[in-house]
């Protein structure tokens, strides 16, 4: 099955536009029922069609936040919280991990970088330690059980962007700039 998680309306609609097209397996789009932000203006090309793109990239970055649907909200956040420390990263948006698994070798090296990896994820962690180096981390979900409201759970989780940045920055920029 194709999973497609957009982040936000252009991926939504990219998305669509991607599971219409596809004839050979079933796909699933997932959405939030949470409210999102409006993350992406350039729609010129369909980028969610690469399974994961830059959705911010920076010359100066050093380190790589990694999301998918309504986490990339959270990694835009702590973008902007890094930014703050005068520390530049790069957002990967990757609304599809299958598609991103059919991209080249070379593609895939230049979207996960040599930066430090962190991914974020609202669910199981399942999945996605290929992705990840020894030095990386992931900030997911690994229990089952909870509910209520998306807020009071991502709090309760330390899945919002203030904790993971905390961590972020303890883990890798614990005397200033890496």
């Amino acid at each position: 099955i194709l999973v497609l998680r957009p982040c936000d309306a252009i991926e939504t609609f990219e998305c669509w536009e991607i599971a219409i097209k596809e004839n050979k397996m079933p796909s699933c789009i997932v959405l939030s029922r949470q409210s999102l932000p409006l993350l992406r203006n350039k729609i010129s090309s369909n980028y969610s069609h690469f399974g994961a793109y830059f959705l911010i990239q920076e010359k100066k970055s050093s380190i790589t936040l990694i999301a998918t649907g309504s986490e990339v909200s959270i990694a835009k956040s702590i973008q902007e919280i890094l930014l703050e420390k005068d520390i530049y990263s790069n957002i990967v948006s990757m609304p599809s991990i299958e598609l991103f698994e059919k991209q080249s070798k070379k593609y895939k090296d230049e979207i996960l970088g040599k930066n430090p990896r962190v991914i974020i994820e609202a669910a199981s962690s399942f999945g996605w330690h290929k992705y990840l180096r020894d030095s990386d981390s992931i900030f997911s979900i690994d229990k089952f059980g909870e509910s209520g409201k998306a807020i009071d759970l991502f709090n309760y989780f330390g899945l919002n962007p203030l904790e993971i940045s905390k961590k972020i920055l303890n883990l890798y920029f614990k005397n200033g700039k890496s």
